[in-house]
């Protein structure tokens, strides 16, 4: 099959230089669970053919590689939330507040404020006021590097949702992108 010697990849007698861990845990791989979860939502409730899915998580899979983001964990928290504002559009509704059911447009921007606020506080109470800034900064940078990234966050405020701009800020910490 193949092995691994540092960065070397060697498959049937041929050497390629590539990052080991995506050799042995590509992303497609890792985001096989999420993508046959939201399969059926996907179909039966915003209308997409098969193809139409296929081409919709061959897409996503690129954006994970691009990206370096964590198909494991983040990854599969942004396909989630992806498929949670592709039903919002198809059923032209707006964002959902908890058990409220669906909100009014101006509603919308107030659960997303909300969202912002609790954010920046669990960031100052995990690095501090200063830190948090500064993780925010250069994880604003990087959603801006990937074009993909950043208009996924955009939709319906996934960019202001709590858990996903922790991950975007672990991962931006963790690779210590500038």
């Amino acid at each position: 099959m193949f092995e691994t010697k540092g960065a070397i990849v060697r498959t049937k007698g041929e050497i390629n230089q590539a990052d080991p861990a995506k050799v042995l845990y590509p992303p497609a791989a890792a985001l096989e669970q999420p993508f046959r979860q939201e399969a059926e939502t996907l179909h039966d409730v915003v209308g997409l053919t098969t193809e139409a899915r296929d081409a919709r998580e061959t897409a996503f899979t690129t954006m994970i590689e691009q990206t370096g983001i964590d198909p494991y964990a983040l990854g599969a928290e942004l396909y989630k939330a992806q498929t949670e504002v592709d039903v919002l559009d198809a059923r032209h509704e707006q964002l959902s507040h908890e058990d409220s059911g669906p909100v009014q447009p101006d509603e919308e921007a107030r659960v997303i404020q909300g969202w912002s606020q609790e954010t920046r506080t669990r960031l100052r109470e995990s690095y501090g006021q200063a830190r948090s800034e500064e993780l925010l900064a250069r994880t604003d940078k990087f959603v801006k590097a990937h074009s993909s990234l950043q208009a996924l966050v955009r939709r319906h405020g996934i960019g202001s949702r709590p858990d996903i701009v922790e991950g975007l800020v672990e991962h931006v910490r963790r690779v210590n992108y500038r």
